[in-house]
Parts: C-alpha cells; structure tokens; sequence
C-alpha cells in the first residue's frame, strides 16, 4: 500500500514575509511564486505591505503618463462629461452627472499620477478612458514619435522591409542592420536599447507589440543593454534554435553558421525557450553563458565581454555616464579582480581552451547613414583652434581623445578622455567640446539629462556657431527619445523656426507631423 500523499505546506504571513525580498528581486522559483502571490491576494495586509517594498525597491519615478497622452486622455473625458449633460433632463439625471464628472477627474488623477507598478497585484484591466487602441503599439511607450530606431556609429547598412538601403539614421520597424567583415555597427531603438554589432552579422527589428519588442538575429553577435522600466515593453531575440525573454539587463546573443545559439549574461537575467513556445529551455543569470544546442552552461569570457563593453557605464556609486575603459563593477565576470584599475579584458581568466576565441574587429568610423559623422568635424576644429593656442600637453590629450573617438569599440570613453580635458586644463570656453560630450553622454550611456545640459551650455557659447543646428536637432532629439513630448515638441518648433530650410527638418517632422504649420508663411 502506497504512502499516502504529503499534507500541503501552509503558506501564510510568515512565510510571505520570509519571502517578499526574493519576491520583489524576481529570486523566487515559479512554485514558491505562485504561493506567494496566491496568498498575497487574499491577504489585504500582506498585498500593502509587498506593494510598499516593491516602490521600496524600485524608488522614485516620474509620472509616465503626461503630455499629449494625457491631453488627449482628459479631452476625452471632458467629452463624455459634455454629452451626458446633454442626455441628462431630470435631477436624478443632474446627480449622475455630478458622480461621473467625480469619477472621471479620479481616474484622470489616477491614471495622470501612475498606478504603482512592478507588482503582480497591479490591476491590469486599468485602460485609458476614451482613448483606447488595441492595436496601437504605441501604448507602451507613450507616443509614436518614440516608436524609432537610430544608428549612431560604424560602418554597415540598414535595409528596410524590400531590402532597400535607408538613408538619413531613422528606422522603423522592419529593418535589417546588416555588417559585413570588417564592419561594426552600433545602434539604439526606442531611446532605451543600445545594441553593438559585430562583424558579419544580421539583425531585423521584426515587430514590435503587445507590450513587446521582437528582434531577429539570423548570425553573428550582437551585445544588448537594455534600461527597462517595469512599465517598458518586454524585449524578445529570436534565433534559429531558441527565443531570448529580456526583462532588463546587459547580456549578448551569437547564432553560427549552422544556426546554433549561445547566449551570456553580465547584468541581470534573461529566460531562454524554445522557438515560439512558452517552454522554458533555461534561466542564465549574470555571469553565465549557455550553449542552446548543448545545453551546457559555462562562465562568461573575454569574447563576450569584448562584444558587450562599447556598452557599458557604471551605475553603482556614481551618476551613469561613459567609462574610462574599464569593465563596470555591475558586470558580474567570474574570477575578475574587483579592483577597479584591474577590471579589464586581459585580466579575464578563460576557464577552457575550446571557446573560440577572437577580438571585435576594428572599423572605420565612417557613418553607415551617408550623411557623415556628426561629431568628426567638430573634433577636428577643435584640434585646430588648441594648436594655435594651447600648450603641447593640451594637443597630446586631445590627440588622445580623438584616437579613442575614432573607433567605434573605443568611441564611448572618448566622454570621460574629453571630461578630463575640460577639468585639467579649464578647457570650458571650447563650446565644441560641450557639444562632442552631450552626444557621446546621449549615445552611449543614455544620460539625456546630462547631455541636455551639455547641448545648452554649448547654445550658450556660441548661439551663432555654425554647428548651432546639431546643438538644437540633439536637444530635440534627446527629449524625444527620453519620452519628453511636450519638451520634445517645443524643441522641434525652436529648430523649425531657427533652420527652416535646415539639414534635419525631414527628421523632426517625420516624428511631429503637427509641426509642419511652423514653416508655413
């Protein structure tokens, strides 16, 4: 006679808050998720108390919901207020009226404020009252204008959906970025996804929607870091051999020649399954690489290290922004020093001989957009204007500087070279280093508000420097892709009506139609 089955386990308040760290770090496993959230929803106290740890750990966050989303939003409910006064001819009437205008301006407040998110417990039926798409992919990100992707250095092409070459930066979804040997390619989508592509490598951003953003890697590497908000879309690679579910990390995805996929993660976790399937194959965490075909797990090592660092910054003790070189202290690289001066590629130990091995192959910085290089020229006057006036030392930094800016793998500690410069040598009244640093800032480490900053300071130097009109496309920019519409839209009609007839008029308006009646007579 067989035993008969184990009693099961009690699951109450205790055993919540024994659990509600691991909870809110995304550590527990699927089975002890499921007991926990089960009992967090019959629990009112339990449900307030994780709710308050999880805006605990997540911290302050501005209000997501604002500018025209919200204008449209609220004209919607003024609308509906307006109609039912109309249909209304009896004091009863009167009082409905008077108890929806109350529940309308609370849902306004509410949805104007943020419902609390990052928690299971988040009513996610809440939808914007009149102003509903289903289909729009938009939703997730606040505006169509966000809806972009932009290359910002190296050498390849962006193909769009018939295989024609794009011109101008911008892409939409459906692209194919494309590099052959010899080439690289960095690129960032939606304002929040920086990606580096190495030589010989295909990627199509293939769809984006319901709350997710789909990429294709059909060969080669590709490294990806991806600052998400809880409310940001999910990210998803797909390979020949397995899909990658990112909810928001720094990790990098190699397809071979026979179509087999390795994936390795330095910051945070992704979830690996099979291809367009809910079954999962594997969760690596940070420091893990996992071969799909093998199903074997290994550290992390020099190769994908060296493919991800062009995206790295540091986030712990110090605001984000461009690093000297070194690998962040936020990469988990097993067997790496943690002193600071150490973390470098060459002290990375390799734990076997088989893993290829091979360097990111160098490439010119020439522009893969057919419009040159933003920041070249400038570097390059500026070197001018410092031979004629400055001291040897000062021509050597910047020579320096310049060198790291030339290649794309180096380009992004260029920032810190050319912060040094300003601050040893008081460098502060050459406007076009402010310039140079606000688009290194913007590119590669997504610091908009510091880059903003820089963009301004330069427009207050030189208001007639004959670069004026990046300045303001880059302020224009960076508010855009931070989600900053209405900033954004005041930028845009600042450069409309400064350059009417200027080199980036086709790209504001592509994102602001609306703008348009700034050029009119």
């Amino acid at each position: 006679m067989s035993a008969p089955p184990p009693p099961p386990r009690r699951y109450g308040c205790l055993e919540r808050r024994e659990d509600a760290e691991l909870a809110v770090s995304g550590r527990l496993s699927e089975a002890a998720r499921e007991r926990y959230e089960d009992h967090c929803w019959r629990c009112r106290p339990c449900r307030e108390a994780h709710e308050l740890l999880a805006a605990i750990y997540r911290g302050p966050a501005a209000p997501r919901r604002q500018g025209l989303d919200a204008e449209a939003e609220f004209s919607a409910i003024l609308m509906r207020v307006a109609e039912a006064k109309r249909a209304s001819v009896s004091p009863l009437g009167a009082l409905g009226l008077a108890g929806l205008v109350a529940m309308a301006l609370t849902v306004a407040l509410f949805l104007w404020s943020g419902a609390p998110s990052g928690s299971p417990f988040s009513p996610s039926s809440l939808a914007p009252i009149a102003y509903q798409m289903p289909d729009d992919p938009v939703r997730p990100l606040g505006h169509p204008a966000m809806l972009y992707g932009r290359a910002l250095h190296g050498s390849g092409k962006l193909l769009d959906p018939a295989q024609e070459p794009i011109e101008g930066g911008a892409f939409r979804v459906g692209t194919t970025l494309v590099t052959e040997a010899g080439e690289s390619l960095q690129a960032q989508l939606l304002g929040r996804m920086l990606i580096n592509i190495t030589p010989n490598t295909r990627l199509r951003w293939s769809a984006i929607g319901n709350g997710r953003v789909d990429l294709e890697l059909l060969g080669g590497n590709v490294a990806i870091r991806y600052e998400r908000e809880p409310e940001d879309p999910l990210l998803v690679v797909h390979t020949p051999s397995a899909d990658v579910h990112v909810v928001g990390t720094v990790f990098t995805v190699s397809v071979s020649d026979g179509g087999d996929a390795e994936v390795a993660v330095l910051r945070g976790r992704v979830e690996v399954r099979e291809p367009g399937s809910e079954q999962t194959i594997s969760e690596v965490w940070a420091g893990n690489r996992f071969d799909v075909k093998r199903s074997f797990h290994a550290d992390v090592g020099r190769h994908e290290v060296a493919v991800a660092l062009p995206l790295s910054y540091e986030t712990r003790g110090r605001r984000a922004g461009a690093v000297d070189g070194g690998i962040p202290t936020d990469w988990v690289v097993p067997g790496l020093p943690d002193e600071p001066r150490l973390r470098n590629v060459d002290n990375i130990v390799e734990i076997t001989g088989s893993r290829r091995q091979g360097r990111v192959l160098r490439a010119s910085a020439r522009s893969p957009r057919g419009g040159g290089d933003d920041g070249q020229a400038l570097l390059e006057m500026l070197l001018l204007e410092v031979e004629a006036t400055r001291t040897e030392a000062l021509q050597a930094e910047l020579s320096r500087c310049r060198e790291l800016y030339l290649t794309v793998e180096t380009r992004y500690r260029a920032a810190q070279c050319l912060g040094d410069l300003v601050a040893r040598y008081g460098a502060r009244d050459q406007p076009e280093v402010w310039l140079l640093i606000g688009g290194l800032r913007m590119d590669y480490a997504g610091d908009y508000q510091a880059a903003k900053a820089d963009f301004r300071r330069f427009l207050g130097l030189a208001p007639e420097h004959p670069e004026a009109e990046l300045a303001r496309y880059r302020l224009w920019l960076a508010s855009t892709e931070q989600g900053n519409i209405q900033e954004a839209i005041a930028h845009g009609r600042d450069y409309l009506r400064a350059h009417p007839t200027g080199r980036f008029v086709g790209q504001v308006l592509r994102r602001f139609p609306g703008l348009t009646r700034e050029l009119q007579p």
